[in-house]
């Protein structure tokens, strides 16, 4: 028993003694990286030191071999070779080993050294010395992820793109990737997941696994707002009426939001301008002109919820004026130019009128030409406003109808027409440097300057104008040796008021010879009282005549075209350059040194001219007495004319058929003008202005219109003066013939001193010409819109050529014609039915385009008082009458259907009518005709306005055309509003055009 124990004793302390001290030990196994494959590092050196044999005999041929995993495969060899070790002895070399990583075997690993030798001993390093070296690999990471910020949409797509191939996981919670229970869909970089969630925050917790099972170390986070309700605008401004071009676009919203504007309306992205301010308020300062202005504005919160609204207002500031005059605030007597320049375009030519201190009340009118913002005009300054304060006044008119008073610059001046006194003591010296130097005395009031005068003979006057001074002194250098210089002065005031010139003295060079001459030249300020008298007379029959196209040019548009048409304007305009000729000649007189005998010679020849210039001046026009009547001949006065034009005998009757027949569809209105025109000189000459409107079918342009003046009227066409400039005289007694040129021609003549009942009686007779009479096609257009010729029909009556005309048609030419007429003549007689339009009370017809819309029961309750108010007629000229009371009362409630469709009753009863009866009911037809355009007028413009606001401008753009067309169809009275409602259409016309609508 003890042996045993004695044996186990020897052998564990021989196994312990192998354990502890190997056969071949190694003090240190060392690399020089132990992370490979990470910031570059794809390889690493393994060192063994101190190589030992602890046997006690040798080693031979010692061999090691490092001992490394696949994911480190060498890149040296694996066997180092020591050599042979003596026992005990420690080798001299360093076994060392390179090798390399593959990351795709990633991990930590624990390397060691394996010997082995000839003597057959194998012994390893793992019990003193190995060493761990890591195989690194990237983790995936998340290069992008969405969504982020705020939202507006329930659905959310989770997305996340990875750098490699990975699974990726989700939670709300931060949690280690095996944790997480919510996969994305995707194994490669592209990875999503769609969730439903309500409006708040959210934070999505996101790992990613690679293939090589590599896990991201820490979570990457996915964080929104969802937000799905729309922001309101509580607060859009301004609106309404602006009277400052200076104006702020406000906007206050019920959550932060950014806001941005544009004129046209778009989408929020697409607008042009952003507002002031991130949060509820924003603002945005605009300089912008008069008129309408529409801003659109949105807003977007930060979800991107867009909400939008539209700011609508009109700036209108009044018009003011700044006016200027060409010869300052200071004037002189005598013509200035006023030039008015407002601030904004003016519709109509603005009123300038100026007054003095001593009497406000009594205004002068300043005619004014131009356009838009910029006016020029002429006031006449006379003699004895001296030493007044002139004051302007201004009213203008803007587009929109706005009328502005206020003169922001210039609107003061002062008069001064006494001459400055008359220098003395003029004397004068020459200088060292071979200059002459002049010096006078001046004792008189304030002088702007003085005009020196100079001539190298005697007898200077203001025709050697030489040279200005604003002092007492004037030097002249261009002179030359051995002359003698002749010189004068005057002074010159603010106003322009040039005086007296000086007495004249004479230098001569060299000689110092300076001396006072005698001379007896006759000078303005030496000139006999003749002369002054007739310059005087022509200056003011200048100004006269000044005033009188001044006073032309400001007539109201009816009265002015007269003036131009009659070529009053003309003579004005001439009378005024021949006295400003004459005034020339006169003053040239003074040049040429004449006696007295002489100068009255010639002053008594221009004397003669200037009468002869002031009698055939128009002055003034009066427009004494007008008459409109419609131009047709009786088959005697047509046999007449066809004697003379005609030279085929025997087709004279046909062609008076004919001609009678033509005048059913060529409309020819007489308008005669009774004038007294009043020349320079007050004589007054009575003037007769004949003018023939002549319209018809565009077809029979080239049409002959031959004009019988009676002998009561003129007995040779020498005593008419014919304003067109083609014509040719058939007969000298007179009788004229005019070729038309267009489907709306004029004839239009004068005759002195006759009576407007006389006129009346000229006639034109229209005529095929022979081309015509030979085209199928004329014959055609004939039988079309007037009926046919004789052979066609044997009767036409003339009156429904122009009373009976559709109301309101605006397109076809032959209504338009018919239409025309009937105003005219409207306008003309200037008398209203009133039978039973004032029995009803519909005096006022829809005098502002305003009448109240009656309900279909309302309407026919009237409709029936109607009914009973008038009794059944018996006679065709009784029921007239009565059709015409219904028609009224139809125009009264607003329904140009049944009105138009009375009307055509009316024109049906009309034909049983003989002439007479016609002639008394022309009257209450026309004015009924006028009632229910006015009616057609305010229909379009209300169809117009509903097809604008539906956006379908094609139809509403169609529907202004007819508007445009018919508006010259209405009374005066009714223009204005009639415009006034089609410009605010038309903007909206061309606004919902801009926008894109079609």
């Amino acid at each position: 028993m003890k042996n045993n124990i004695l044996i186990w004793a020897i052998a564990f302390v021989l196994i312990s003694q192998v354990a502890i001290a190997h056969n071949i030990s190694t003090e240190t196994l060392y690399a020089a990286d132990s992370l490979l494959c990470k910031n570059g590092i794809m390889n690493t050196t393994v060192f063994a030191i101190n190589v030992k044999n602890n046997l006690e005999f040798k080693l031979y041929n010692v061999k090691a071999e490092l001992m490394v995993p696949d994911a480190m495969p060498p890149l040296t060899s694996k066997v180092f070779d020591i050599g042979d070790l003596d026992a005990h002895e420690i080798s001299s070399k360093f076994p060392n080993w390179v090798i390399g990583c593959d990351s795709n075997k990633p991990g930590k690993y624990t390397v060691y050294v394996r010997y082995t030798n000839d003597n057959g001993i194998t012994e390893d390093s793992k019990g003193d010395a190995t060493f761990d070296i890591e195989v690194w690999s990237e983790p995936p990471s998340i290069v992008s992820s969405s969504p982020f910020g705020y939202l507006n949409t329930g659905v959310v797509v989770l997305n996340v793109t990875t750098n490699q191939n990975t699974v990726c996981r989700f939670s709300t919670i931060d949690k280690a990737f095996d944790s997480m229970t919510n996969d994305f869909i995707g194994t490669g970089t592209e990875h999503y997941y769609v969730t439903t969630v309500v409006d708040g925050a959210y934070i999505y917790y996101v790992r990613c696994r690679n293939e090589k099972n590599v896990t991201m170390s820490s979570s990457h986070g996915i964080s929104f707002y969802i937000d799905t309700g729309k922001p309101t605008i509580t607060y859009a401004g301004p609106t309404g009426l602006l009277s400052t071009n200076e104006i702020t676009l406000n906007a206050t919203t019920s959550e932060n939001t950014e806001c941005r504007f544009d004129s046209s309306e778009s989408e929020y992205d697409s607008m042009g301008a952003t507002m002031a301010g991130a949060e509820k308020s924003h603002s945005m300062k605009l300089m912008l002109g008069d008129g309408t202005h529409n801003y659109f504005i949105g807003c977007k919160d930060r979800a991107g919820n867009k909400v939008y609204t539209t700011v609508s207002f009109i700036i209108d500031i009044p018009p003011t004026a700044t006016i200027s005059i060409d010869k300052g605030t200071t004037l002189t007597s005598g013509i200035a130019e006023v030039s008015l320049t407002t601030n904004k375009d003016v519709l109509y030519t603005p009123t300038l009128e100026y007054s003095y201190s001593d009497s406000p009340g009594t205004l002068k009118s300043v005619p004014l030409e131009g356009l838009g913002t910029s006016w020029k005009g002429f006031m006449i300054i006379e003699s004895k406003d001296d030493n007044k304060i002139g004051s302007f006044s201004f009213k203008g008119t803007d587009r929109l109808g706005i009328t502005g008073n206020v003169i922001k610059e210039g609107k003061l001046f002062v008069v001064d027409t006494i001459n400055p006194s008359v220098p003395d003591s003029l004397t004068g010296e020459i200088e060292d440097d071979n200059t002459i130097k002049l010096n006078w005395r001046y004792s008189g009031d304030d002088a702007a300057g003085f005009n020196i005068y100079r001539a190298e003979s005697t007898y200077v006057s203001y025709g050697n104008f030489y040279g200005s001074s604003a002092d007492n002194t004037f030097k002249d250098h261009n002179v030359e040796s051995e002359k003698t210089y002749y010189y004068k002065i005057s002074a010159v005031d603010k106003a322009g008021n040039e005086g007296d010139l000086s007495a004249e003295i004479a230098v001569k060079m060299k000689t110092m010879e300076i001396y006072e001459t005698n001379n007896t030249s006759t000078t303005p300020s030496e000139a006999p009282d003749e002369f002054e008298k007739q310059l005087s007379e022509i200056e003011q029959y200048r100004l006269d005549a000044f005033a009188a196209v001044q006073n032309f040019k400001s007539f109201e548009q009816e009265k002015k075209d007269v003036v131009y048409s009659t070529q009053l304007m003309e003579k004005a305009e001439k009378g005024l350059a021949d006295l400003s000729e004459l005034r020339n000649q006169t003053l040239e007189l003074l040049e040429k040194r004449l006696s007295n005998e002489e100068l009255g010679k010639s002053l008594n020849i221009i004397n003669l001219k200037m009468k002869k210039i002031i009698k055939t001046t128009p002055k003034d026009i009066e427009m004494a007495e007008k008459s409109t009547s419609v131009n047709f001949a009786q088959k005697e006065d047509i046999a007449e004319i066809v004697d003379i034009v005609l030279d085929n005998a025997s087709i004279r009757d046909k062609t008076i058929d004919e001609v009678y027949a033509l005048q059913n569809g060529i409309n020819i209105t007489n308008r005669i003008s009774l004038m007294r025109v009043t020349t320079l000189d007050s004589t007054a000459e009575q003037i007769v202005l004949v003018e023939k409107e002549v319209l018809f079918d565009k077809r029979l342009d080239g049409l002959i219109l031959v004009e019988k003046i009676p002998k009561s009227v003129a007995e040779d066409i020498g005593e008419v003066i014919i304003l067109n400039k083609d014509y040719t005289i058939l007969k000298r007694d007179p009788v004229v013939k005019f070729v038309s040129e267009g489907s709306d021609f004029k004839i239009r003549y004068m005759i002195n001193d006759v009576t407007l009942e006389d006129a009346k009686k000229v006639l034109t007779v229209p005529m095929l010409s022979e081309k015509q009479r030979n085209d199928a096609g004329v014959r055609a257009a004939i039988k079309e819109s007037y009926g046919g010729l004789p052979e066609q029909r044997e009767k036409s009556d003339f009156i429904t050529a122009y009373v009976f005309a559709k109301p309101g048609e605006g397109i076809g030419i032959l209504n338009i014609i018919l239409l025309t007429v009937g105003i005219v003549v409207l306008l003309g007689l200037g008398v209203y039915y009133v039978a039973y339009v004032e029995k009803l009370d519909f005096s006022s017809i829809l005098p502002r385009f305003k009448k109240k819309q009656f309900s279909e029961e309302e309407f026919q309750k009237h409709m029936q008082a109607i009914e009973s108010s008038f009794e059944e007629p018996e006679r065709s000229f009784d029921e007239i009458d009565y059709l015409i009371g219904k028609a009224s009362a139809y125009v009264k409630f607003n329904n140009y259907e049944l009105a138009e469709k009375t009307y055509s009753k009316i024109k049906e009863c009309y034909l049983k009518l003989d002439n007479g009866k016609k002639s008394e009911i022309m009257e209450k037809t026309v004015k009924l005709v006028s009632d229910i355009n006015i009616l057609f007028m305010r229909k379009l413009l209300m169809d117009a306005e509903h097809h604008c606001s539906l956006g379908e401008i094609k139809e509403a753009a169609r529907i202004y055309e007819k508007i445009r067309k018919s508006y010259h169809l209405l009374p005066e009275e009714q223009k204005s509003f009639a415009l006034k409602k089609s410009i605010e259409l038309h903007k909206k016309m061309t606004a919902a055009k801009n926008r894109g609508i079609k």
